[in-house]
């Protein structure tokens, strides 16, 4: 690194010499690391004087266990700011769901009625919870149910966009014509945005109608 020289007091400002210092002082200045850090006031200096203040371009701030400097997208704000829950249910609905076949899964397609929503999960028709952020939920649900005939085996569960899930199913033995019984499970699925959650019946025995008394349907997204 080039050094400076002391400058020349004793000549005339003007003179050769002060303009020779003058173009050593120039190129000392313009010479990377010439000048350190620690000699510079930045007093009044303001981070507008920088050029490009790009935040990525930044150091230390992406957590710490001193100042926890999170750094988040709105996207990631949101699923970690804004509760994702949605409820829905139906009481002493009677509601039949039409079994054509054994051994099927059908969807319990209506009779719901909201229950408390939060975040972006909505209610968009009578019968399915939908999510608007995607994300781990827990599903819990319940169901009374019975037939006309004794004897049936009859499981449920919930569905994920119309799709029998095999997690969180539970099944009940209808021993006693039209006395209801109840199953319920609970799950931990990972659900995109737009996903529907419904639940199904199945009627393991025959092809006979299920008829659900009672039915709940929560969601919560945990992760």
């Amino acid at each position: 690194m080039p050094t400076l020289p002391p400058p020349p007091l004793n000549d005339k400002p003007g003179s050769f010499t002060w303009l020779e210092w003058y173009r050593q002082l120039r190129n000392y200045v313009a010479t990377s690391g010439s000048v350190p850090w620690y000699i510079i006031n930045f007093a009044g200096s303001k981070i507008t004087d920088i050029a490009d203040r790009s935040h990525n371009s930044l150091q230390g701030v992406q957590g710490g266990a001193a100042g926890e400097y999170n750094h988040l997208t709105n996207s990631q704000h949101t699923r970690v700011t804004i509760p994702q829950y949605g409820e829905m249910y139906f009481t002493n609905s009677a509601y039949t769901v039409t079994v054509s076949a054994a051994n099927t899964a059908y969807e319990v397609d209506g009779g719901f009625t909201q229950g408390e929503l939060g975040g972006s999960v909505t209610f968009p028709d009578d019968h399915y919870l939908q999510v608007g952020v995607a994300g781990v939920y827990q599903i819990n649900w319940s169901l009374s149910v019975d037939t006309a005939t004794a004897s049936n085996e009859i499981e449920g569960g919930f569905m994920i966009n119309g799709t029998a899930s095999s997690k969180g199913t539970s099944h009940t033995h209808v021993s006693v014509v039209s006395l209801g019984t109840t199953i319920a499970a609970s799950a931990i699925v990972q659900l995109a945005v737009n996903d529907q959650i419904s639940l199904f019946v199945r009627n393991h025995t025959a092809a006979t109608n299920i008829v659900a008394e009672h039915a709940s349907c929560t969601i919560v997204r945990i992760a």
